[in-house]
C-alpha cells in the first residue's frame, strides 16, 4: 500500500579515498555490490562502481554533502552517470541546488534531479526534471537520492531529513555500472548499490479471482471476501498511497492469519504486482475484530511495525493502520453472491 517516505540515510565513518573499496555482502532483500566508508570527491575525480543488473532489480542509496555558504552552493551538482559495459554512458542522474522555476524572480532555491537519456552519439533526452523544496536542505548540507531500477522502469526520491517522491522514468536498456561525479568538492556520506531478489515470484500463490469467488461463495466467515479501496486518511511527509488497491482476504489454512491476496490496483511498481500474489496477513487478536498486520508495500518493503487493522460497520469496512507512519487505509466489502 505505501512507498515509505520518511527515510534518512545513515551516515557511516570517515575514511581517506585510497581506503574505499567495494565487496559483495549478502542481506536480506539480497546483495549489497557497493557501500564504502565515507569519502570525499573533487571535480575531475570520480568514484565507479560495477552493476549486474542482470542479476535482479538495483537500488541506489547517495547522501552527498553539498557545500554550506549561500554563494557555493547554488548551482553545485552531483552526477550519477550509468555506463555500458564498454564505459559509454546511457543515462545521467544529476542532483543540484537551483532556483525554483516555480518561482521564477523570487530567488527560492530547490533540490533538483534531473534525469537524462543519452544516445549514443551523446544527445540527451530529459525522462525526469523534478524540483524539491520542502523536503531538501536548499541551502547546502546532505541531500539524498534513491533510486530503484526494475521491470525497465527507474523510480527516484530525494531530499535532506526526509525524502520524498521525485518521480519516475522508463528506461529502454540496463547498465555495467555506476559513475559519481561533483563540480565542487564535497563529502560522500552514502553510496550504497544493491541488487534485490525477485520478490514478486516468492509472493505468489495460487489464488486467482476465480478460484476466490468460488470459495467465498461458500464461505461464512466475515473476514474472507474481496474488498476494494474506500479512503484513506495519511500525512504525505511519511507515506503516499502505491496505488487503488483490490485485495482479496482469505484464511491460510496452515496457519492462525488471514492472507491478503493483491489482485489489482498497483501503480507504484504497478509491472511488478500480479495478481494472486500475498501482499499481507491479518493475524486475530484477543480483541474482537481486531488484527495484527503484516504488510508489504508497493517497493517489497515490509517494515511496519505495530501495524493493526479492524473489522467494522457490520463487517463491511476493513480499516488498515500505520501509526508509525501517521496513516490509515480503508476498503469496503465487495457483494459476493454466496451458495
Amino acid at each position: 500500500m505505501w512507498r515509505v517516505v520518511k527515510v534518512l540515510l545513515v551516515v557511516i565513518a570517515a575514511a581517506a579515498p585510497s581506503a574505499i573499496s567495494s565487496r559483495a555482502v549478502v542481506g536480506e532483500r539480497g546483495t549489497t555490490l557497493c557501500d564504502p566508508p565515507d569519502f570525499r570527491l573533487e571535480p575531475g575525480g570520480s568514484f565507479t562502481a560495477a552493476v549486474d543488473t542482470a542479476a535482479g532489480s538495483v537500488r541506489l542509496g547517495l547522501a552527498v554533502d553539498f557545500p554550506r555558504k549561500a554563494l557555493t552552493s547554488f548551482g553545485s551538482a552531483a552526477s550519477l552517470a550509468f555506463l555500458d559495459s564498454d564505459s559509454v554512458p546511457l543515462y545521467e542522474a544529476t542532483l543540484s541546488i537551483e532556483e525554483d522555476p516555480s518561482l521564477a524572480g523570487f530567488g527560492e532555491r530547490a533540490l533538483r534531479l534531473k534525469f537524462d537519456s543519452i544516445a549514443p552519439g551523446g544527445g540527451r533526452f530529459t525522462l525526469l526534471d523534478h524540483y524539491e523544496s520542502k523536503a531538501a536542505n536548499q541551502s547546502g548540507g546532505i541531500n539524498c537520492l534513491i533510486a530503484e531500477f526494475a521491470d525497465g522502469a527507474a523510480s527516484f526520491s530525494t531530499g535532506g531529513d526526509r525524502m520524498a517522491p521525485a518521480g519516475s522514468a522508463r528506461c529502454r536498456a540496463g547498465f555495467a555500472s555506476v559513475r559519481l561525479s561533483v563540480n565542487r568538492p564535497m563529502e560522500v556520506r552514502r553510496m550504497e548499490i544493491s541488487v534485490l531478489e525477485d520478490f514478486p515470484a516468492t509472493l505468489m500463490t495460487g489464488w486467482t479471482a476465480e478460484s476466490l469467488a468460488d470459495y467465498f461463495a461458500a464461505s461464512t466467515d466475515p473476514l474472507e471476501g474481496f474488498w476494494s479501496y474506500l479512503d484513506r486518511d495519511n500525512d504525505p511527509e511519511w507515506a503516499v498511497p502505491g496505488g487503488f488497491y483490490e485485495l482479496a482476504v482469505v484464511r491460510n489454512a496452515d496457519t492462525a492469519a488471514y492472507d491478503i491476496i493483491y489482485l489489482s490496483g498497483a501503480e507504484v511498481g504497478g509491472s511488478r504486482w500480479r495478481p494472486g500474489m500475498r501482499k499481507g496477513a491479518l493475524t486475530p487478536t484477543i480483541f474482537a475484530d481486531h488484527y495484527r498486520l503484516a504488510w508489504t508495500d508497493a517497493r517489497f518493503l515490509s517494515d511496519y511495525a505495530e501495524a493493526t487493522a479492524d473489522l467494522s460497520l457490520s463487517n463491511t469496512v476493513l480499516t488498515l493502520n500505520f501509526p508509525l507512519h501517521r496513516s490509515q487505509l480503508r476498503f469496503s466489502r465487495r457483494l459476493v453472491i454466496r451458495r
